[in-house]
C-alpha cells in the first residue's frame, strides 16, 4: 500500500469516488446541512477539483495498492482552514454557472449551517486538522484507515504542530461512534461558555444513537 499526495494530473483518477467517501464521513450531518445527497455530491466533487478549497485535492492523501484507490485523508494546517472554507464560494458560483445546482438552494444551506455552527470546532493555527478520512467499503478492515491517520500524524509532526485541535475554555465532550481498522472515531460536541449541561444532554442522545449502530469497519 502506498500513501500518495494527489497531483493535478491525477485529480480525475480519484474523483468518481470522492462524493461517496465524503458522504460516508458524516451522513447525518451532511444530510442536514445540504438537504439532499445530490447537492452534497456536487459540492464535494466541485471542491475536490478546486485547488485550495475545503475538500480540495491538494489537501488530500490517497491510499493506493496495485492501482486500486482504497481510501483518502483530507487534512491541513489549522492556519489554512478558514481560507479553504472561504474558497468554497467560487466552487458554488461555478456549480451555479454550469447549471449543476440551483441558486435557490443556497439560503437553506446557509440557514442550516448557521443553526449548527456551534458544533464546529475551533481550528487553531498551530494544529493539523483532519477534515475527512474515509475508506472504500471493500477495503475496510485492512488497516487502510490506520495507515492514513498514521500518515496524518507524521505530517502534523513534520509541520511542527504541537497539539490537538482542542477547544480551550469551552465545554467539550467526544462520544465514541465507530471504528476504522480498529482506530476509534468519535463525534465531538462543543458548547458555548456555560453550556456544560446542554453539552452533556446532547452527548447522551448521541451516545444512545451510536451505540451498536455502526459495526467495526
Amino acid at each position: 500500500m502506498e500513501l500518495l499526495a494527489v497531483t493535478d494530473d491525477a485529480v480525475e483518477q480519484f474523483s468518481a469516488d470522492i462524493p461517496e467517501l465524503m458522504w460516508s464521513t458524516g451522513p447525518i450531518s451532511y444530510e442536514y446541512h445540504f438537504g439532499t445527497r445530490e447537492l452534497l455530491n456536487a459540492v464535494a466533487l466541485g471542491s475536490w477539483r478546486h485547488r485550495g478549497s475545503l475538500f480540495g485535492f491538494d489537501a488530500a492523501t490517497v491510499a493506493v495498492e496495485d492501482g486500486r484507490f482504497m481510501g483518502v485523508e483530507i487534512g491541513m494546517n489549522g492556519a489554512e482552514y478558514r481560507d479553504r472554507q472561504a474558497a468554497l464560494g467560487p466552487v458554488w458560483q461555478k456549480l451555479i454557472a454550469d447549471g449543476d445546482i440551483d441558486r435557490d438552494v443556497i439560503p437553506g444551506v446557509l440557514q442550516r449551517s448557521d443553526h449548527a455552527s456551534w458544533l464546529n470546532p475551533v481550528i487553531h493555527a498551530d494544529t493539523y486538522y483532519v477534515h475527512a478520512l474515509a475508506v472504500k467499503p471493500e477495503f475496510r478492515g485492512k488497516r487502510v484507515g490506520y495507515q492514513l491517520i498514521d500518515g496524518a500524524i507524521k505530517r502534523a509532526k513534520s509541520f511542527g504542530n504541537g497539539g490537538y485541535a482542542a477547544i480551550s475554555g469551552l465545554p467539550h465532550i467526544t462520544i465514541p461512534a465507530y471504528q476504522i481498522d480498529g482506530y476509534p472515531v468519535g463525534v465531538s460536541v462543543i458548547g458555548r461558555p456555560w453550556e456544560d449541561l446542554l453539552v452533556l444532554q446532547v452527548a447522551a442522545v448521541l451516545e444512545t444513537f451510536f451505540r451498536g449502530r455502526f459495526p467495526e469497519s
